[in-house]
C-alpha cells in the first residue's frame, strides 16, 4: 500500500518541530542541506521505502509556499510510502501542534 500523508506542524522553528516528531514517532532525524529541497530539512527513512521529511514551507527562490495550497502552514512534515498511516496518524494528531493537510492513497 502506497500512502503518502502531509502535516502541518505548528512550531516555532525547523528544529523544534523535529524534535515533537521524534518524540511522538520515536525516531531519530538526520539534518540535510539541499539545493534541490530549498536548504535545511530532516529525514528519516530511505527514498523508495517509508521514509519521512520534515521541511520549511517556503521556497527561498522564489519566497512562495512549496504548498500552494497550504500557506499558513510554515513547517510540513511528510510521510511517504507508508504502509501504516491510520497509526501514524493517531500517533501525531495526538499533539494539537500537528495537523493532517492531506491523504492519498496511491494503490
Amino acid at each position: 500500500m502506497a500512502i503518502y500523508d502531509l502535516y502541518g506542524i505548528e512550531s516555532a522553528t525547523l528544529n523544534d518541530a523535529r524534535v515533537l516528531v521524534e518524540q511522538l514517532l520515536a525516531l531519530e532525524f538526520e539534518e540535510h542541506d539541499s539545493g534541490y529541497h530549498r536548504g535545511p530539512y530532516f529525514m528519516f527513512g530511505q527514498m523508495g521505502q517509508e521514509n519521512f521529511e520534515i521541511k520549511v514551507n517556503l521556497d527561498p527562490y522564489e519566497d512562495v509556499p512549496n504548498e500552494d495550497d497550504f500557506p499558513d502552514h510554515g513547517i510540513l512534515l511528510y510521510v511517504n510510502n507508508t504502509p501504516r498511516s491510520d497509526e501514524l496518524q493517531a500517533a501525531l494528531t495526538s499533539s494539537l501542534a500537528i495537523k493532517l493537510l492531506r491523504h492519498e492513497d496511491l494503490e
